[in-house]
């Protein structure tokens, strides 16, 4: 949690991203991603990034919604 300088106010760098409110680290989220993408398992992506797979699982879900949202597309078809 960062105060701003001017208004005394708090804030947190990461609001309104995947990692916000989050315990693990960037790295991690960039492998579960790349595992998501990539349809590795659940088990296989926990070994791999040393997080139980209940958080995984929270981890891919928050992602999914994260994508299910999205004003824009990620990808359209022509």
């Amino acid at each position: 949690m960062l105060r701003c300088k001017s208004c005394g106010k708090r804030f947190v760098v990461d609001r309104g991203q995947l990692t916000f409110y989050s315990h693990q680290d960037q790295s991690k989220w960039n492998e579960l991603i790349l595992d998501t993408l990539n349809g590795v398992s659940l088990k296989e992506t926990a070994a791999k990034i040393n997080v139980n797979e209940r958080n995984v699982f929270n981890m891919r879900h928050k992602l999914l919604v994260s994508l299910g949202t999205e004003e824009r597309p990620i990808h359209s078809e022509k």
